[in-house]
């Protein structure tokens, strides 16, 4: 803990010592009447009067209900020459007999302490900015996100500063918008880098510039985790072995072969070659082709369509979905 420098020390280096009869003004703080303060020691001990501590430091500790009054009337003054102690009552009588009462003939007004301004949302916000020129990226200096973008609190809530300063300086941001950068700066608060759209925009531009968060996705012989290439594949749609017999083989599973045949998997090697077709298979892809049709026009609901194919209506929204049956084209 830091230790706490002794009353003395701190009281002499706020003191402005002069001649022995003159006021020694107290340069610390003071209050509005003009007396002067000092710490007592540390927090929570409360504040002395600058005179009392004088007095306090050169005649020893002030007796209960005794007050130390002024010779020369300075509040400010903490010259122990200038200084008696009187009661309580005496000083009451001294300051009417000076004057010094509220309203009296030589009663000094407390000095008001000019406020200042109160500084607008708008103009704390464009304080953390740096502003540099027209064209170049304006640094949001206040707080900022992990991945970058500034915060600012405006009209009660915590918001992103660059949607704070597109809303000042371009307008009102709708409900479902968002603001982009084209500098891809998400620090950046400089109007003219901003620009309003939607999630949508939002997330294509986030890909196209390389900036998403997800792997690219790898498929077949570019995948390191596959046990299969793409002649395997063909070999495995060709062959008449059982399911059994090509997952020994090949050291997969028998659903990863029969995924395989019916196109669930590994659908863009040799997709113009028609795919396997089992009994379990409710529809063959020109069914598929024909479900596609009819959702395309429009004029029937998906339950009907399966009831005209012979399946669920959520079979038809999986393959509408592109769920399955994804390689028919």
């Amino acid at each position: 803990m830091k230790a706490i420098k002794p009353l003395v020390d701190r009281f002499w280096k706020k003191v402005d010592v002069r001649g022995e009869d003159d006021c020694w003004e107290w340069t610390g703080t003071k209050t509005r009447t003009g007396y002067g303060q000092i710490g007592r020691g540390r927090r929570g001990e409360g504040m002395e009067y600058a005179h009392r501590a004088s007095w306090q430091i050169h005649n020893g500790p002030i007796p209960e209900g005794m007050d130390i009054c002024h010779k020369c009337d300075n509040p400010s003054c903490v010259n122990p020459r200038h200084l008696f102690i009187a009661p309580r009552w005496k000083n009451v009588r001294d300051m009417i007999a000076k004057g010094r009462q509220i309203g009296g003939p030589n009663w000094q007004p407390p000095k008001s302490v000019p406020r200042k301004p109160r500084k607008t949302p708008e103009m704390r916000l464009w304080e953390k900015i740096d502003k540099r020129g027209p064209d170049e990226c304006w640094e949001w200096q206040g707080y900022k996100l992990p991945f970058g973008h500034g915060q600012f609190r405006y009209e009660g809530e915590t918001q992103l500063a660059h949607r704070v300063v597109y809303s000042l300086t371009r307008g009102e941001i709708l409900e479902g918008k968002c603001v982009l950068h084209t500098c891809d700066n998400p620090s950046c608060c400089n109007p003219r880098h901003l620009w309003l759209g939607d999630r949508d925009d939002n997330n294509r531009d986030m890909r196209e510039k390389g900036r998403g968060h997800n792997p690219p996705v790898h498929f077949g012989n570019d995948n390191n985790m596959t046990n299969l290439t793409e002649d395997d594949v063909r070999f495995i749609r060709a062959s008449d072995l059982t399911l059994v017999k090509l997952a020994e083989r090949f050291n997969v599973t028998k659903t990863c072969i029969s995924s395989i045949r019916h196109g669930a998997t590994w659908g863009w090697v040799d997709p113009d070659k028609p795919f396997v077709t089992t009994k379990r298979d409710k529809v063959s892809p020109d069914d598929v082709r024909g479900i596609r049709a009819l959702l395309k026009e429009g004029k029937l609901l998906q339950r009907e369509i399966g009831d005209i194919y012979g399946v669920s209506g959520a079979t038809v929204c999986l393959i509408n979905k592109g769920k399955i049956w994804k390689d028919v084209t």
